[in-house]
């Protein structure tokens, strides 16, 4: 009853304004609030020091929210942390930096900078290599198909660095990205490919060893960057 009255409230301020000023786009910008999802998370109020990034992309950029409730929110400023596997989003209304809540996030995309390309990412609940989160853990789908391509896009502590601030010495943990590709086969089964090698890319697929085999040499396909993983991927879905 006490968020009908607010809504109400809020209402009742903004038409008063709007008869006043006789703006409609300030009533259509109110009622595209009303109707956005809700966000909760925990407000964050620490800041981690290292050398190294923590963020799948530096700085905020533009994305969309999709929430296990099914509804979607677009448009926000988001960043997301690989190191914590927690997606952030600057609320514009505050300033705040939130920690949006893991268990009511199914995926969210991220805008590209310099490019028009999206990321999409996707929560799975899979043990990965190891990896484990009773809330899931966020992928970034690189294809989606009868066999898709996902990758962890962890940062991992790899050890400590020595630096200068002004006049002392203060030692600093060592980020680094150790991205980690997992294959979704049909029946949704994860494997998880630890080095980009053609060998270990068809060893995953002991039926169809023979056939990938002699397409990625017709391709010159030896598996050794993301770019390559990717199109043998969309060559293992044409088998």
């Amino acid at each position: 009853m006490t968020n009908l009255k607010t809504v109400i409230l809020a209402l009742s301020i903004y038409f008063t304004c709007f008869a006043a000023s006789g703006q409609d786009s300030l009533i259509n910008r109110v009622i595209n609030d009303l109707n956005e999802p809700v966000l909760s998370g925990e407000v964050l109020n620490y800041f981690f020091q290292a050398s190294g990034s923590q963020y799948f992309i530096d700085g905020w950029t533009k994305g969309d929210i999709y929430l296990e409730s099914g509804d979607v929110t677009r448009d926000r400023l988001l960043q997301y942390n690989g190191y914590r596997d927690q997606l952030y989003w600057l609320n514009p209304s505050s300033g705040d930096i939130v920690i949006l809540d893991k268990h009511l996030v199914s995926g969210f995309t991220l805008a590209m900078p310099l490019s028009a390309d999206t990321a999409t990412f996707r929560k799975v609940s899979a043990d990965l290599n190891g990896i484990r989160d009773p809330d899931g853990v966020f992928v970034q789908v690189l294809v989606d198909d009868a066999y898709s391509l996902l990758v962890l896009r962890r940062i991992v502590n790899t050890g400590e660095r020595n630096i200068m601030q002004g006049e002392r010495m203060v030692t600093l943990p060592v980020l680094e990205p150790r991205p980690v590709y997992i294959i979704r086969s049909p029946g949704n089964n994860y494997q998880s490919l630890q080095r980009l090698r053609r060998r270990n890319f068809i060893n995953l697929f002991p039926g169809q060893q023979d056939d990938l085999r002699r397409e990625l040499i017709r391709e010159r396909n030896r598996v050794r960057s993301e770019n390559q993983l990717v199109e043998a991927v969309k060559t293992l879905n044409t088998l």
